[in-house]
């Protein structure tokens, strides 16, 4: 049993079930599909869960984190920034982000619609999570999360 981490499914609820360390969120889809297990009670939702839950979990986050790393390596704040004229550019870092979310959910939405129940409604939110993480805890890269640098 592991609730808030992995919903059997569903898309994570908002901001990666509101998670506050996204590495370790990340590292312990890979802790629990080192357990051997048939079932998974992962809370919330409308049915038990099985190990394909688990890395279909995983799957997203890591896809998550690759967009979102591309979207801010393609885009840097600066070079946002540079391309929007005015004396005021300290509130454009919403602007940026919502830019970078909307990127995002396009390019992941109809994929993991598919796949995952709620997406429509919790994507964005996973989506801007991602950024904030990369952007302030994060490695440069999902595999890397909870192994020696």
């Amino acid at each position: 049993m592991l609730v808030d981490v992995v919903y059997p499914g569903y898309m994570p609820y908002k901001n990666l079930g509101i998670v506050e360390d996204v590495p370790g969120y990340i590292d312990v889809h890979r802790t629990v599909l080192g357990y051997d297990f048939d079932t998974f009670v992962g809370g919330h939702v409308d049915r038990l869960g099985t190990r394909a839950d688990v890395e279909t979990s995983l799957e997203f986050v890591t896809e998550l984190h690759s967009v979102e790393s591309r979207g801010l390596s393609k885009t840097p704040f600066p070079a946002f920034l540079a391309a929007h004229a005015g004396p005021d550019k300290w509130d454009l870092d919403n602007e940026y982000e919502r830019a970078l979310v909307e990127d995002c959910a396009a390019e992941l939405g109809k994929t993991w619609e598919a796949r995952l129940k709620d997406t429509k409604t919790y994507l964005k939110d996973n989506c801007w999570a991602m950024i904030e993480a990369i952007t302030v805890q994060m490695p440069p890269s999902p595999d890397a999360v909870g192994k020696k640098q």
